[in-house]
């Protein structure tokens, strides 16, 4: 099992580059879209910032702005619903759900949603609060999404080619293949 230290050192081990399409669900400010736009081509790659609340869409504009990050297009969506993030078929070369599914009640539609835009052989990311007791920071224990439990979940939307990874010390998440 792999293991990051943060944020930044995830997205730099991943082969993210130039003309690619990347997905961020429950995108918020932007903490893993500003990073990882700045890994894509200004004129040939496009990053998509789905959230469901319009405030943190507004933060993650004006940082683009800012960065002069043109290529990162923000947009309201409900990725519980398929169809909800409002992107078409098999377009996205990489998907990022980051502490999203903790809160989602159906997770099963969320993945399946990202299964919906990601071309074939694309990379879904998935980073979640780490399950364990010890961890006290994040959402309640019982809202967590155990290890096992994110296996299955994928693998039934899917995806195959799960690689677990932990990032620092609150998170855990995988790397799974469109199959």
């Amino acid at each position: 099992m792999q293991n990051f230290t943060g944020p930044q050192e995830l997205i730099n081990h991943l082969d993210i580059y130039g003309q690619q399409i990347v997905v961020d669900f429950g995108a918020g400010a932007g903490l893993l879209a500003i990073p990882i736009a700045k890994k894509l081509s200004p004129e040939t790659g496009k990053l998509y910032a789905i959230d469901i609340q319009e405030g943190p869409l507004e933060v993650l504009r004006a940082a683009a702005r800012k960065g002069h990050l043109y290529h990162i297009e923000t947009m309201r969506g409900d990725i519980e619903k398929l169809g909800g993030s409002k992107l078409k078929d098999s377009i996205a070369d990489w998907v990022f759900i980051a502490n999203v599914l903790f809160q989602a009640p159906d997770k099963e539609i969320v993945l399946h949603e990202a299964f919906r835009i990601l071309k074939d052989h694309g990379t879904l990311v998935i980073v979640e609060w780490h399950p364990e007791p010890a961890h006290i920071m994040g959402p309640k224990r019982e809202a967590r999404v155990p290890k096992i439990k994110l296996f299955d979940i994928v693998r039934s939307a899917g995806f195959a080619s799960l690689r677990e990874f932990t990032l620092g010390e609150h998170h855990h998440g995988l790397i799974a293949k469109k199959s």
